[in-house]
């Protein structure tokens, strides 16, 4: 995807608000541009837009481009509009995402970080990396991709329920994901068919052995010390299974057991280098 190394916050500024306009004319909605903390006034149902448009820059710790998105204080107070219309622009200035975000999110995210200015980010496709106990923004603000025509509703309270419920979605997304992705941990755990459930959810969910570790403490799951039998019994069974002809990589494997332990204790029990059974074996 192009973006944008260098964006002019004027040029694209103007470029989302003509957009804005030109969009809802299309649907019959007439709209004022208005130097106040918003920028679009919907007279006839007395909806206030605001307008934000962002390039799509890589920078910082990101591996995928973002869309940026700066509210200053006085549009983080309280009611000081009803929707940020946040628009995202390849890097040939073609609106190519749209967001309709609720400013109720925006004022309360605000209280929580205790910031009277918001930044938000948001990432341009899906990143490489899969559920985790956070989630993504790129998926968070997928559900603000709605239509412009929740500007035609001219029942007051009907335009308010439906803002205040994505807002809500909004504000519970990371709770939501958390307890989603701790359920799906815990079934694996609980799932008596999968022999090792840490290794199932590492490769499940394409997570470090650490961060299973991490969220298996959380859950308070405890894993059985997989330790040990005493070394007495597993010297008889490598012995049995030398006999057999195995070597000390397939006995390591049978007997689940590291290869340090198999070196040290075939030491002890003085075996060769190579099993004379081996070939006797195969005849």
């Amino acid at each position: 995807m192009p973006y944008s190394e260098n964006p002019n916050p004027f040029a694209t500024g103007d470029i989302g608000e003509n957009y804005i306009k030109f969009k809802l004319s299309q649907i019959g909605v007439d709209s004022v541009s208005i130097d106040r903390a918003y920028d679009l006034f919907l007279w006839r149902n007395m909806h206030r837009i605001e307008v934000k448009t962002s390039n799509s820059i890589l920078a910082g710790r990101h591996v995928t481009p973002t869309y940026s998105f700066s509210f200053k204080e006085y549009q983080t107070r309280k009611n000081a509009y009803d929707y940020a219309i946040c628009l995202g622009l390849d890097g040939d200035n073609n609106i190519e995402a749209m967001y309709i975000i609720p400013q109720e999110y925006i004022h309360v995210i605000s209280k929580k970080r205790k910031d009277r200015n918001v930044h938000l980010t948001i990432l341009t496709e899906q990143p490489p990396w899969r559920l985790s106990l956070t989630g993504n923004n790129y998926d968070k603000f997928s559900i603000c991709k709605i239509d412009l025509d929740v500007f035609k509703q001219d029942n007051k309270s009907a335009f308010t329920r439906k803002k205040n419920m994505l807002a809500k979605k909004l504000l519970s997304y990371e709770d939501n994901i958390e307890a989603q992705f701790l359920k799906e941990i815990t079934d694996i755990f609980n799932d008596k068919d999968i022999r090792y459930p840490s290794k199932e959810v590492s490769k499940r969910f394409n997570i470090s052995k650490h961060s299973v570790w991490k969220v298996r403490k959380q859950l308070g799951i405890k894993i059985k010390n997989a330790r040990k039998k005493p070394d007495s019994y597993i010297k008889r069974e490598i012995v049995k299974l030398w006999n057999k002809g195995h070597t000390r990589m397939e006995i390591k494997k049978m007997l689940r057991t590291s290869t340090d332990r198999i070196r040290v204790l075939t030491k002890d029990l003085k075996l060769p280098k190579m099993n004379p059974n081996r070939n006797r074996s195969k005849k």
